[in-house]
């Protein structure tokens, strides 16, 4: 019925909520999805984006939700799941909508050593240089925060990834006041947190 609603234009459209993780790329929120899942959380991934040295327990990601700018309906088949949508594409999620967004932040330097280490190892030299990329990472995500503010139906979350590795349990207090009963931190989430895996990454 979704599909049939999503191609008649004549019918209204129905707000729902979903819940989105994001950030910039390398800031955590693959880490996310692992600790959202073992609190009990339904996720939207496809796998394939096989685990590799870069990210050891996987990416977690929906490779569809990359059209999103050109297809903002493809959002409604994630309803009811979490789906990890990359910083850039933030604004390209439709406004009749409601959001909870749990936003990674990672300092800019460790973002930029993590993304240049990943493109390195990939044999991709990156025409740019470290600190062109910083500059125009920072520019990004001042303008993404203030857009997110500016929004009446997104309820953000920001979370320090840095801190969370060093610190989970305040966090995960956090995350569960956030996302209420639907959440359930416990062991299983705390397992998610390798101190040794996030340190380089």
């Amino acid at each position: 019925a979704k599909t049939e609603a999503a191609s008649e234009p004549s019918l209204p459209a129905e707000e729902k909520e979903f819940l989105i993780v994001s950030g910039l790329p390398r800031s955590g929120t693959s880490l996310m999805m692992q600790i959202l899942q073992a609190g009990g959380l339904p996720l939207m991934t496809d796998g394939k984006r096989a685990p590799d040295e870069d990210n050891p327990e996987g990416y977690w990601e929906w490779e569809e939700i990359k059209i999103l700018p050109k297809n903002p309906a493809i959002l409604l088949q994630a309803e009811g799941k979490v789906v990890k949508v990359i910083s850039a594409l933030l604004p390209s999620l439709p406004r009749k909508h409601r959001y909870k967004v749990i936003y990674m932040a990672r300092p800019i330097a460790q973002v930029v050593d993590s993304q240049w280490t990943m493109l390195e190892r990939q044999g991709k030299p990156s025409g740019a240089d470290k600190q062109q990329m910083a500059e125009a990472l920072e520019r990004h995500s001042i303008q993404l925060r203030q857009m997110l503010g500016k929004v009446q139906n997104v309820e953000v979350l920001e979370i320090s990834y840095p801190d969370l590795v060093r610190d989970p349990q305040p966090w995960i207090e956090k995350l569960s006041a956030f996302l209420g009963e639907t959440f359930r931190p416990g062991a299983d989430v705390l397992r998610c947190i390798q101190p040794r895996l996030h340190r380089r990454h």
